[in-house]
């Protein structure tokens, strides 16, 4: 036992992957698949299959309809939820230990067996859901949609609408759902992680049984990222919000590049909390947002990492200055001694706080092997110590060079000529 769980690794006879962690000390438990799908891996015509079928999987099989599969979830003292990201899904319930075997069967059971029932009723529910991205000329105003337009172009894979488009979702068919699940839940684009506070020879025994029919199926392969970045670095929607939504994009590395750990600590620094640059410069000090967030979406052959905020339409210069300001003066200066000794330890306290978060494990040191081999706990310790500000501060110099920035602006910019000049990218 490493440092509150240990991981156990098995196959179903068919090749299927099943990765159980130990964690004696929990109170709950996790059942997750890892599958590859999403919208990196769909053409203009099927755009949205991915999240349209996630959803499917909740309508039920012919032994439970969607209420009773959702009755027997809650009975296990948890859920039984997903999402769709642009490369993989995750369907996770999450329930009490002592359900963990009946729920593996649950899961299964949901997964191998949908038939896709009231499917007219969910391109409604669905088409709902879209709302939330446009406004009332159906113009997509969703900031993550458009930004990624702007960085992979709107006819490449990366640049689409994880939920697709009006005509797409209308498309869906029950032939083209049964497709798609023959193609997606297979050997070669699944695994399985359960974690639970049991021994885990039961458990990968259950998870083998109920798993063993799953076919090989041939594993999908994405489109490679455009070669060549974009002339356009700037996109402004026009929208009378109430205030003005911002997102600063950068490429970025590969899932398996060796740069992506000392990335996470350049990435605290700009954004690990309140005392964080970005968090000091731009709120605490400035007033010029509420909050400011940074994310990063890595795939098996490139990366994005952005910077968000809302700021009232006055603000939106001042934002723009003072941001690019802190960017250059981490490109040019790098970290500080300080803020790598602060953000090392901040990053082994958040690993040793996560030991409780059954979704951290089950993600960061099983889920991961859908697309690469993960390192240990304990690799991942000494990954961290043996980092440099050299390291750093050479990745923020690749990373956030202004040359490999691109800015979506979402608000009532009138003077879109203004905006462009004080970026000048």
């Amino acid at each position: 036992m490493i440092n509150g769980f240990k991981k156990y690794t098995d196959y179903t006879d068919n090749g299927l992957k099943i990765i159980a962690l130990e964690i004696p000390h929990l109170h709950n438990a996790e059942i997750s698949c890892f599958v590859r799908m999403g919208s990196r891996y769909e053409t203009s015509q099927d755009n949205g299959i991915s999240h349209f079928f996630e959803h499917m999987i909740f309508r039920g099989t012919k032994k439970m309809n969607q209420k009773k599969l959702a009755c027997i979830a809650e009975s296990f003292g948890g859920s039984f939820n997903a999402f769709t990201t642009r490369d993989y899904a995750q369907f996770t319930m999450q329930l009490h230990p002592q359900f963990i075997h009946q729920g593996i069967k649950i899961v299964a059971h949901a997964l191998t067996e949908p038939i896709f029932r009231d499917i007219e009723l969910e391109k409604e529910i669905i088409l709902e859901e879209r709302l939330s991205d446009v406004n009332t000329k159906d113009e997509d105003i969703n900031v993550d949609n458009l930004s990624r337009k702007l960085l992979w172009g709107n006819k490449h894979p990366l640049g689409f609408a994880i939920i697709g488009t009006p005509d797409s979702i209308r498309g869906v068919t029950k032939a083209k759902l049964a497709s798609f699940h023959l193609n997606v839940i297979t050997v070669e684009n699944m695994l399985v992680v359960i974690a639970s506070p049991h021994s885990p020879n039961k458990i990968i025994e259950e998870a083998k049984k109920y798993f063993h029919e799953i076919p090989a199926g041939k594993k999908i392969t994405p489109l490679p990222p455009p070669k060549t970045n974009s002339s356009k670095k700037i996109h402004i929607t026009y929208e009378d919000n109430a205030n003005t939504e911002l997102s600063f994009s950068f490429k970025t590395f590969p899932i398996s590049s060796e740069k992506q750990i000392p990335f996470m600590i350049l990435r605290k620094v700009l954004d690990g909390g309140m005392s964080s640059r970005l968090y000091q410069s731009l709120c605490a000090e400035k007033g010029l947002a509420y909050d400011i967030d940074t994310q990063s979406e890595n795939f098996e052959d490139c990366g994005v990492f952005d910077i968000t905020l809302s700021t009232s339409h006055t603000k939106v210069k001042d934002v723009i200055l003072l941001l690019f300001k802190e960017l250059d003066k981490m490109y040019t200066k790098g970290i500080t001694a300080e803020e790598l000794t602060r953000t090392k330890q901040m990053e082994l306290l958040d690993m040793e706080l996560a030991l409780d978060s059954t979704s951290y494990l089950s993600t960061v040191y099983a889920g991961i092997e859908l697309f690469m081999p993960t390192i240990s706990y304990k690799q991942r310790i000494e990954c961290i110590k043996n980092i440099s500000r050299q390291t750093v501060n050479a990745i923020a110099q690749e990373v956030l060079a202004k040359e490999n920035c691109y800015i979506t602006i979402v608000g009532p910019i009138k003077n879109k000529k203004e905006i462009e000049k004080i970026i000048k990218i």
